[in-house]
């Protein structure tokens, strides 16, 4: 869109003032680091076939976003716009960890520690009440210590770090203690990762999301782009659930 005076010319927020050598002279010198057409593309394509949405990425997104005054100024109406492949599927084992979708796509490291963080929270109060009576027999310790003499303040101090130290290394055994014990649902919990991240990759990166919807592919398409108005990014959510039961499947929205 050219600027109010005529000195430029304006693609969203970005002003681009002429230069002193002109349009033409400056674009053959510049020619080998720019493509002038990459921004005005939605626009061109827009005029040659209207669209009533228009199925993009994040960086498309961004340049389509730069031109509603160009799509105003042409007569046209901006599409409504949509993030490409934004679904996932959620198999049995990832539901019986509780994953969902606020917890993200989590790497192997951080999937383990989430899900022994649930187990040793699951296991109740004992837990917290052994360590808290930990805690104050180390209190209790330290204030006997001054009473008693001022020398033993340093030894009552490595009691403590010392008791600290052995907790830390009993909790990491624990740890492993439930991976062991309970064999078969840490199976079930690594196969829930792997099915929303394998090899590092999310799943939208190595799976075919019209397969992974299997039947239900045709009613998230119609659904996903029956909407003209709010723009937004729409993130399906396809729980994998038991043959017998009826498929069921629930949205969320996120903005871009």
């Amino acid at each position: 869109v050219r600027e109010k005076h005529g000195v430029g010319w304006k693609a969203g927020e970005v002003g681009f003032e002429t230069p002193e050598e002109g349009w033409l002279s400056w674009a053959e010198k510049h020619a080998r680091s720019c493509s002038p057409g990459v921004l005005l593309r939605p626009l061109y394509q827009e005029l040659l076939l209207q669209s009533a949405a228009v199925v993009v990425g994040p960086g498309e997104w961004n340049y389509w976003m730069q031109l509603p005054q160009a799509f105003s100024k042409h007569g046209l109406s901006l599409p409504a716009l949509r993030l490409r492949d934004h679904g996932v599927v959620v198999s049995q084992e990832a539901q019986r960890t509780g994953w969902t979708l606020s917890k993200g796509w989590l790497p192997n490291e951080v999937w383990d520690r989430w899900v022994l963080d649930q187990w040793v929270a699951n296991l109740g109060d004992d837990l917290v009440h052994h360590k808290c009576a930990l805690d104050k027999w180390n209190q209790d310790i330290q204030a006997w210590s001054r009473e008693v003499s001022p020398g033993l303040q340093g030894p009552a101090g490595a009691l403590e770090a010392a008791t600290a130290k052995a907790w830390g290394q009993w909790m990491v055994k624990l740890r492993k203690s439930l991976k062991g014990t309970r064999a078969k649902e840490w199976s079930s919990a690594r196969k829930g990762c792997e099915s929303l991240v394998r090899s590092g990759l999310p799943q939208d990166r190595w799976a075919n999301w019209n397969i992974l919807a299997g039947d239900r592919v045709n009613l998230w398409k119609a659904q996903w782009l029956s909407e003209t108005k709010d723009l937004h990014a729409v993130v399906w959510v396809l729980e994998e659930i038991e043959e017998s039961k009826f498929p069921q499947n629930t949205t969320s929205s996120t903005s871009n």
